[in-house]
């Protein structure tokens, strides 16, 4: 048996899809109607933008949970006793998970530099996924920009002299305001404090670019919910703390040609306290179950993520805004095509063996690994034009009906005609005749 692993969530969609060319069948029908209806009611006003953890996300899981229900898929959460109440019959479809829906600074925050202390808030600020510690009249090492990145032979760490100490890195990466520049990607922070534990390093400062920490967008105390906490303190210092600009542009001078010139007998002290606010989020899974005797304990996984950006903020193009971000495109539509794929129950059910898992993930996305047997890909190249399309049609579609900033559409019909017609050409290349089996 011809055994696949299909890592990404769209290349899983269309591995279910994919395995019904094993077969003739007549091609499925999406209605535009229905699909139109998902997406309207979860980027309506209701729902206020969906940000995880707050009732307008809760209830789009719950309004997810029901299509699940009505179109007859297993709950995935299986509990004793069945029960006759609606209410508590949908919770069976979701999967609760613990989600940091703010931090705010504690009583407990300190810094000193030497003999002299500076003021939470004003001279400094842990970040968000910092861990809450404290370290006492340790040595300061200076590290450059703090980046190690091995593929392009670049190691602030290189010496090894950083273990056991304070690690002083600058914002910013050696490409200077190129957003696209080779090292673009270890400008976030969660890629410096990465490096710096990797190093040993008992905590980790970061210079701010601006020269006031008010100033700097490292300043706003927000959690990322992408890796937990930091495992090291992590904070961002002004300019002011290491002797102002022209300190902070001789270090970067040397940074760039790798030379880590700072006064060695420089020492700090730091506690943070954070307070991480926490609040239940959702999962919704349902089950198709599948028919082959031999298949069953297998499963393929279609996901999509339910949850938006709220009213701006953490992750917004307008984090000051108080406007919804409706979020029709994003990603409401994906959502709404899950539902749409799990509406083709009938074909799914004769043409499949393994389990077809429903996921509509809140927060959680990213590569899922699905097991998928018997199954050919199909004509990589045909895909790839499709996506391509896809991409410069959607783009022509948003900037036509999609307000901006909002995400949010002047033609509902429009736009859910296309998430359609998308899907519809998916499937038409999954089942075309393939030249090759892979």
């Amino acid at each position: 048996m011809n055994r696949k692993y299909i890592t990404l969530l769209l290349a899983v969609l269309l591995a279910a899809v994919g395995s019904f060319a094993q077969q003739p069948t007549a091609q499925p029908e999406l209605s535009v109607a229905r699909l139109q209806q998902h997406i309207s009611y979860l980027a309506s006003d209701a729902l206020d933008g969906r940000r995880t953890g707050t009732q307008g996300a809760n209830d789009a899981a719950h309004y997810i949970a029901g299509e699940f229900s009505r179109l007859g898929l297993r709950p995935a959460i299986q509990r004793a006793g069945a029960s006759r109440r609606l209410s508590v019959a949908m919770t069976q479809y979701l999967q609760s998970f613990p989600y940091v829906a703010g931090v705010t600074l504690g009583p407990g925050n300190m810094l000193s530099l030497g003999d002299r202390n500076f003021t939470v808030g004003q001279d400094w600020t842990p970040l968000g996924f910092s861990s809450n510690s404290r370290v006492e009249n340790t040595a300061i090492t200076f590290v450059g920009y703090g980046i190690t990145a091995s593929e392009l032979n670049y190691d602030d760490y290189a010496d090894k002299r950083t273990s056991g100490k304070i690690a002083l890195a600058l914002a910013g990466t050696p490409d200077g305001d190129n957003p696209h520049g080779q090292y673009a990607r270890y400008e976030a922070v969660r890629w410096k404090a990465i490096a710096a534990k990797n190093a040993g390093a008992k905590a980790l400062l970061i210079v701010t670019r601006e020269a006031k920490l008010i100033d700097d967008r490292l300043a706003n105390l927000t959690y990322d919910n992408s890796a937990g906490d930091a495992g090291l303190p992590v904070v961002v210092i002004s300019q002011d703390l290491i002797g102002g600009k022209a300190t902070f542009e001789r270090l970067e001078e040397g940074a760039k040609k790798r030379q880590y010139i700072f006064d060695e007998n420089s020492t700090a002290s730091l506690t943070t306290d954070l307070v991480r606010q926490e609040v239940q989020a959702y999962n919704v899974i349902g089950v198709l179950e599948g028919s082959d005797r031999l298949l069953k304990s297998e499963a393929i996984i279609v996901g999509a993520h339910y949850d938006h950006l709220g009213r701006g903020g953490e992750g917004s193009l307008a984090p000051r805004s108080g406007e919804i971000h409706h979020g029709a495109d994003d990603n409401a539509s994906g959502t709404a095509g899950v539902i749409a794929l799990a509406e083709l129950e009938g074909l799914l059910k004769r043409q499949m063996g393994l389990d077809a898992a429903s996921i509509g993930s809140s927060a959680i996305e990213g590569a899922v690994r699905a097991r998928v047997s018997a199954c050919r890909l199909p004509d990589i190249d045909a895909y790839r034009e499709f996506v391509r399309g896809s991409e410069r049609e959607m783009q022509e579609l948003i900037e036509a009906i999609v307000v901006p900033e909002t995400w949010f559409f002047r033609d509902a019909e429009a736009f859910a005609a296309n998430v359609a017609d998308n899907y519809r050409r998916l499937i038409e290349i999954w089942l075309a005749p393939q030249s090759a089996a892979a």
